[in-house]
């Protein structure tokens, strides 16, 4: 199997090459993949490479990542696709919990929601704002 820090690289490759990853996209998936290599004490290799990998995967499916740091009809048209695409609901919770940490949210296994912040608009905001629970329950 090969190393979680291989299938980084690999997965920056991917992004820089990838015709599917808008250049807005792959500028902020490779900023992303910096933060957290900056953070190493926060984000292990294998988590750095699952995190990544959602957001890459993100990317290519539905692109508008770069939006959805600001636009919240951005967000939310992700969130559509992770629960349209992702049947499974630890492989939805997965992708979801991705795009919090990529808009800068720190969820915790007891949250229910994303921080909220008011109009200050920091980046992420639009991501922030997105329920950690986003399945409807009929």
């Amino acid at each position: 199997m090969t190393e979680p820090r291989t299938q980084i690289e690999n997965y920056r490759d991917r992004i820089r090459e990838s015709d599917e990853i808008t250049k807005d996209d792959a500028d902020v998936l490779i900023e992303f993949s910096d933060q957290m290599d900056l953070l190493k004490s926060e984000y292990s290799d294998l988590r750095h490479r699952d995190l990544l990998g959602h957001c890459t995967r993100i990317a290519e499916n539905v692109g508008g990542l770069a939006d959805a740091l600001e636009d919240h009809d951005a967000a939310e048209e992700i969130v559509r696709w992770i629960n349209r695409t992702h049947e499974n609901e630890w492989t939805n919770a997965d992708y979801r919990a991705a795009l919090r940490v990529f808009g800068g949210a720190q969820p915790t296994a007891t949250s229910k929601t994303s921080p909220i912040v008011s109009n200050g608009c920091r980046r992420g905001q639009a991501i922030a704002m997105i329920p950690a629970q986003t399945r409807l329950i009929c």
